[in-house]
């Protein structure tokens, strides 16, 4: 494991949290003696494999997430391209995509260049690490109501492409929805119609018409959300465990990695369906 300096150090090692979601809350520059000139190692740190990799049982395996939020405290516009090696690499974590989230939205439309590309990336085949730059986009554009337009643009571009991707297309549907992107309804009619549009994490056609106030909801049919399980699954972020996590890491492993891959697609799918009741 790599060795870090005073003081990103002291990160390796605290576990002061009365729960994990008291993570985000901590002034870490304050509490650390953190400074710009630590960006450096923080960025290191925040993309160690040996913390990040998915059987990593050690306190020290939630330094990544420590150093992310110092990273968003710090302001630190030059990670922005750096931290796309957590960002591609481990978006099934969802420790990893809260603090992603919250790092790239703090620098809106600075960060929408960095992000878009990844949406078009055929080399890139986790599909979770594509819907989290289109969870990414959609948090920038609510968070920062000025990149709106441009947002929806990068949405609409995925829908249009070729060759089509439809499970990142029924979530990009699901984030449209979420920021009631009514500009984007011809766009998603032809997906639709061209079978482009995954129901995996999303909608069917009269879902998103009704989800987007288009028309009204057919008592006799039932959502494609109803049929999905969600009774394992967080229903958000922001949901308060029911015992303190001091590190959350060591709750968050996967049994095998199918039970890993399955709950990560439920827990997306809930965050999805969760973020649309808002």
């Amino acid at each position: 494991m790599g060795t870090y300096t005073e003081p990103v150090n002291q990160l390796l090692h605290f576990r002061e949290l009365e729960s994990s979601f008291d993570i985000e809350k901590i002034d870490y520059v304050t509490k650390f003696g953190l400074s710009r000139a630590d960006i450096p190692e923080l960025i290191r740190l925040a993309s160690d494999e040996d913390f990040l990799q998915e059987d990593a049982e050690s306190i020290e395996a939630a330094a990544p997430i420590y150093a992310l939020e110092a990273l968003t405290q710090l302001h630190a516009e030059e990670a922005i391209e750096p931290l796309l090696t957590p960002l591609k690499n481990h978006a099934k974590d969802e420790w990893v995509i809260a603090a992603l989230i919250r790092f790239y939205t703090t620098f809106a439309a600075r960060s929408i260049p960095t992000i878009r590309p990844i949406l078009f990336d055929s080399t890139i085949t986790d599909p979770f690490a594509k819907g989290l730059a289109g969870d990414i986009i959609t948090s920038i554009a609510e968070q920062h109501p000025e990149t709106r337009s441009e947002c929806i643009e990068v949405f609409i571009a995925v829908l249009n492409a070729e060759p089509a991707d439809p499970e990142l297309n029924g979530e990009i549907v699901q984030d449209l929805i979420t920021l009631h992107a009514v500009e984007a309804v011809p766009t998603v009619e032809k997906a639709f119609q061209a079978d482009k549009v995954d129901l995996v994490f999303g909608s069917t056609w009269e879902d998103f018409q009704v989800d987007m106030g288009l028309k009204e909801p057919d008592e006799t049919k039932k959502s494609f959300f109803q049929d999905l399980d969600f009774s394992s699954a967080p229903s958000s972020l922001e949901e308060k465990p029911q015992h303190p996590a001091p590190n959350p890491y060591l709750a968050r492993k996967p049994s095998t990695p199918q039970a890993g891959k399955n709950k990560a697609k439920q827990a997306k799918a809930a965050r999805k369906k969760n973020r649309r009741k808002k």
